[in-house]
């Protein structure tokens, strides 16, 4: 039986208490993805801005390469794709945006993705996106201060 990849798309929105320069700072640096992300043990970068790539390993051993597609300081828009993801899943590329809320010290960050996935995949990899992306946010909030 031929499997069937089907094009899907994950959002996380969440506020955090960090100024949204501070938070710009964190994610626009490529590297130090280790620092926040509870599921990245070491990251390094190759490069810088557009056209960067970053090569992170796993707290469960697995690699994870991203090619830097975007990095927009204006529109505060950070995006990446995965040539070859370690999961059950094709054609990734993860988007970032972050805008002041207008409270004082609130940033809203929005962590995007699309990605061909089989169909009995979905659901497991729809909610392990979503649980590393809302793990992520609170951890940049956690390290982004003034």
């Amino acid at each position: 039986m031929e499997s069937k990849m089907k094009q899907t798309s994950v959002t996380v929105v969440q506020k955090i208490q960090a100024p949204v320069d501070a938070v710009w700072e964190t994610i626009s640096a490529i590297g130090g993805v280790d620092k926040w992300s509870g599921m990245i043990k070491t990251c390094r970068v190759e490069g810088s801005g557009a056209g960067a790539k970053r090569f992170c390993t796993m707290t469960d051993g697995g690699e994870l390469n991203e090619n830097i597609d975007l990095v927009d300081h204006e529109k505060k828009v950070f995006q990446y794709s995965i040539p070859e993801p370690p999961m059950p899943i094709k054609d990734y590329v993860g988007t970032m945006k972050i805008k002041e809320t207008g409270k004082n010290g609130e940033t809203e960050v929005t962590w995007s993705a699309s990605f061909k996935v089989e169909e009995s995949d979905e659901s497991e990899m729809r909610a392990m996106l979503e649980g590393a992306y809302a793990d992520g946010i609170t951890g940049i909030g956690q390290v982004s201060v003034a």
